[in-house]
């Protein structure tokens, strides 16, 4: 099989996902959470290759299809210290960013100015209070729509948020967050979770119904994620997707889910009309991208799905 020596951004990324498979280090809350361990890439001084300095250019690209039927509410799951939450705030919506390491936590409650003391507002989740957003950043990375909105930043491993902890979200933006969710990572957050919480959680109810995805069914293992999600959403949510794709490659995983893949997950989780609204190809970004093989430079994708949370 064929694989990628990459980028920075896209090996960071691939890095970041192998340290949520391997080792999990470091413990989501004092009381009891997912061991999911991120804390090693968020950790260091420097911030991981993935991060952006601005807006994401896939969310500023289809902001207008996201502010269509004026959405009040936005989650942002396993945001890190994304500046997409401030500025979804910044188009008026009340933005919430769901995070589970402990150290982006701190860095994205710096950035965004939200409280530096978070309260726990369940056995498993903790909420960094909201705030305005500041004047400051809402004039540098601002959005159409002149109302403000508000940030919150909620520590929690996204498998466990309650329905009820969060208002439902009228739109959902997921940038690259399904690559690193693998078959280990739904079982470790299954696992970690008490069976009465478990029974509290609609996606991990079902998922307790019908059995934990094998070990090599990154599908199955997309579609928990995704209909978790689901269950965080209003009736008539939109949601966004980005991924990376590797065309040529034989197996996908870690940046390499395409357009199909995506659309597939998100139907069987429950989500209507997934429609891929653009492929770029990114190649030229990715100077040092090789093949173990030594064979030309496979071309790199990044894909974007729209689908609706619609009966």
């Amino acid at each position: 099989m064929m694989s990628l020596t990459i980028g920075r951004r896209l090996a960071a990324r691939a890095h970041a996902t192998e340290s949520l498979r391997a080792a999990r280090r470091g413990q989501l809350l004092s009381s009891g959470g997912a061991l999911i361990g991120w804390d090693g890439v968020w950790g260091r001084e420097e911030d991981p290759a993935f991060h952006l300095h601005e807006p994401s250019p896939g969310l500023l690209r289809h902001l207008p299809e996201l502010l269509e039927g004026q959405p009040r509410r936005a989650l942002v799951p396993l945001c890190g210290m994304s500046l997409d939450v401030p500025f979804l705030a910044s188009a008026g919506l009340h933005t919430v960013g769901v995070e589970y390491s402990r150290a982006a936590c701190a860095k994205a409650a710096r950035l965004w100015e939200v409280s530096q003391t978070p309260a726990v507002v369940s056995d498993h989740c903790a909420l960094y209070a909201s705030a305005a957003v500041p004047r400051t950043r809402a004039a540098t990375h601002s959005a159409p729509g002149g109302q403000q909105g508000s940030v919150a930043l909620l520590h929690a491993d996204i498998f466990a948020v309650p329905p009820d902890c969060v208002e439902s979200a009228d739109v959902v933006w997921d940038r690259g967050g399904v690559t690193s969710i693998s078959p280990q990572t739904v079982r470790q957050s299954f696992e970690s979770l008490p069976p009465g919480i478990r029974a509290e959680l609609p996606a991990l109810r079902a998922l307790e119904q019908r059995g934990l995805p094998a070990d090599d069914d990154l599908l199955a293992a997309a579609v928990v994620y995704f209909e978790c999600l689901r269950h965080l959403a209003s009736a008539g949510a939109r949601i966004l997707v980005e991924t990376m794709a590797a065309a040529g490659l034989d197996e996908a995983g870690g940046g390499g889910m395409d357009g199909n893949f995506v659309k597939e997950a998100l139907s069987q989780a429950g989500w209507k009309a997934a429609t891929e609204l653009d492929c770029d190809d990114v190649t030229a970004l990715y100077p040092d991208a090789t093949t173990s093989s030594g064979t030309p430079n496979a071309r790199l994708l990044e894909v974007r799905v729209l689908a609706a949370n619609t009966a």
